[in-house]
């Protein structure tokens, strides 16, 4: 008991009430090297070369915004700039319809490093 409580009698502790199991779930808690993005699409390209490997199929899109973004990524997308992103067949063939120039859409990206670590490649995971 403090002193200030032995001086005034009548006062009473305030009971902090403890944090419940379904008070901590988050549903927006995005997985690490993930990013979600608000993107125009530039155009689809056939062929291009990042971080010295040849795709052969990718995207150029300008980024409007930057909607969330997982931990651990190490260079960040900046908003009004120009990117290459990396289509595997799976998203291409899932998605055909809606890449078109032009368009503006959602779409969520993985970041994986390149050799040097001063450049990054993103690809595609979802629109």
């Amino acid at each position: 008991m403090t002193a200030q409580e032995k001086n005034n009698p009548t006062s009473k502790k305030q009971k902090i009430a403890k944090p419940k199991f379904g008070d901590l779930v988050n549903d927006k808690i995005i997985a690490p090297n993930i990013i979600q993005l608000q993107v125009s699409i530039l155009k689809e390209v056939k062929s291009a070369n990042i971080c010295s490997t040849e795709y052969s199929s990718t995207l150029e899109v300008k980024i409007i915004e930057i909607l969330e973004s997982g931990s651990s990524i190490t260079n960040m997308i900046t908003k009004n700039k120009k990117y290459t992103f990396v289509l595997n067949n799976f998203i291409k063939q899932k998605a055909i319809e809606k890449i078109k120039a032009g368009k503006t859409m959602t779409i969520t990206v993985k970041e994986g490093l390149c050799k040097n670590a001063n450049q990054s490649l993103y690809e595609v995971l979802g629109f």
